[in-house]
């Protein structure tokens, strides 16, 4: 199998060489970068949804893997302790050794998980698997976005940060179609195969040209531009790279350099309301609970693991489409889209549960509305908030701070994540299935406001373009308010 790989690599490596014109041939070495970066993405989706098609014979008596609903819920959240704690280090440790080294590094801590699962069903052993996972998962959602964005073209860059979804939601597809059909012990292998896939294939292509610079490896840094960009002329992108990334590092990057200026303090603000948003949209605990919470429907032309194999797939087919629609449509547009579809979608789903459970209505002929809530929460949440948050992340914030305030903006998304996983039983329990809707329903209309007041456009633009932007609108702004200022002592000298 691995000899079958190295042919199928060089077979593409040839084709990239030899058998396209040169601008294509950059675009497809950065296509094939950012999937082979991508693939931890996979692995990582894996390790967060594994449990789901089991939660159901988790937590029922006599089952061959009963535990009981209390702990289930514990274990589906504690991912997200893992994923606290990762951020912040393997930022720094991005910053330090590189992102391609930081990312190799989540495989073999993937790779001890699942052969801990194999091991021990105990609910110990369990807490500690999903706290290590957590920690690959925390650790890829920091670095590989600053990798995708680090080796990538303005007019690309869109696209390949859209793939990130993509490659997440494929791995919680393929868990949830090989929960259904296997026993065990062929599940985990199946889960495995993932890891090893991604260490194979990424340790095939070149470090972040940004963080070669960074580190003034300048002929190194020259050397990974070129290979991206197909060996075509790339004097005067590395001349302006280079520039941007010596301006941003006169500065050491530190807590305090994320709230320096203003432009920095609104791009921080933005980005954490970007991932409090996405999480609190109820995304974590739908992908989680899918097979529980569509058991709660009545009818309906679908039984509940159709539903949920449904719900994989609408969410993989949804997010290739919106990876291309960042770039055409701007990030802005689609985020309120993205925020204000959500929230109807919710309203919908909230809406067909209260009627069937507290109204007791037959909601048999209002099955469209459970279809419908779904589709459009699929739609809506894959063509902004699920793809872009990784897109701001590394665009918002300037190189010598990329790493720091990725992985704080981390830290924000696993702390949502973590209330949206733990809230959902209890408010189940205590109110109802509708209930979460509803709060989800309100998180998304908040995140759609303040979108709308704070967020700039930034497609098209190189990552240097981005911050000289930015820094052009503080200077604007403070120029319009000393005007303003000056205007209003002119007025008071006047009337005296």
């Amino acid at each position: 199998m691995y000899l079958h790989l190295v042919q199928t690599l060089r077979i593409f490596f040839w084709l990239l060489r030899d058998n396209v014109d040169m601008v294509n041939r950059a675009h497809l070495r950065q296509y094939f970068a950012s999937l082979a970066c991508n693939l931890s993405v996979m692995a990582s989706g894996t390790c967060f949804a594994w449990m789901e098609p089991l939660t159901m014979r988790m937590s029922t008596e006599g089952s061959d893997l009963y535990i009981s609903k209390e702990v289930v819920s514990w274990l589906v959240s504690v991912v997200e302790v893992g994923c606290l704690a990762a951020p912040i280090p393997s930022g720094l440790l991005a910053d330090r050794y590189g992102r391609k080294k930081v990312l190799l590094g989540t495989s073999p801590m993937i790779l001890v998980s699942w052969m801990l699962v194999l091991f021990s069903w105990s609910w110990e052993m369990l807490t500690f698997v999903r706290m290590l996972q957590g920690l690959a998962i925390g650790t890829v959602f920091t670095v590989a976005p600053m990798y995708i964005a680090e080796i990538s073209e303005p007019e690309i860059r869109g696209q390949l940060s859209g793939h990130f979804q993509t490659t997440w939601y494929l791995g919680i597809l393929y868990v949830y179609i090989a929960g259904k059909l296997l026993a065990l012990d062929e599940y985990i292998a199946i889960c495995l195969a993932a890891a090893i896939l991604f260490a194979i294939v990424f340790f095939n292509v070149p470090e972040s040209p940004y963080y070669l610079l960074m580190k003034g490896k300048d002929d190194d840094a020259a050397a990974s531009l070129a290979w991206c960009r197909s060996y075509r002329d790339t004097k005067d992108e590395f001349e302006e790279l280079k520039k941007a990334v010596n301006e941003d590092m006169s500065n050491k990057g530190g807590w305090k350099d994320l709230f320096a200026t203003k432009k920095d303090r609104k791009a921080f603000f933005l980005v954490q309301v970007v991932c409090i948003t996405r999480f609190m949209t109820g995304m974590p605990s739908l992908v989680n609970y899918a097979t529980e919470t569509f058991a709660e429907s009545s009818g309906g032309l679908f039984t509940k693991d159709q539903l949920t194999i449904a719900l994989g797939t609408l969410l993989t087919l949804i997010a290739v489409l919106s990876a291309f629609l960042s770039d055409l449509f701007g990030r802005r547009t689609l985020l309120l889209w993205s925020s204000f579809g959500c929230a109807v979608s919710h309203f919908l789903l909230g809406l067909y549960y209260f009627m069937y459970s507290s109204l007791k209505i037959d909601v048999n002929p209002y099955s469209w509305a459970l279809y419908a809530g779904l589709v459009g929460f699929c739609f809506f949440s894959d063509i902004g908030l699920g793809p872009l948050v990784q897109t701001l992340q590394a665009e918002l914030f300037p190189s010598n701070t990329r790493a720091l305030g990725g992985g704080i903006s981390e830290v924000t998304a696993a702390a949502a994540s973590f209330v949206n996983l733990k809230i959902y039983q209890p408010v189940t329990n205590n109110i109802g299935l509708y209930f979460n809707f509803w709060i989800y329903c309100i998180f998304s209309l908040a995140g759609a406001i303040l979108i709308w007041i704070y967020a700039a456009e930034t497609a098209g633009k190189s990552l240097a373009q981005i911050q000289v932007d930015l820094k052009k609108e503080e200077t604007c702004e403070e120029e319009q308010s000393s005007e303003q200022q000056r205007n209003e002592e002119s007025f008071k000298r006047c009337q005296c």
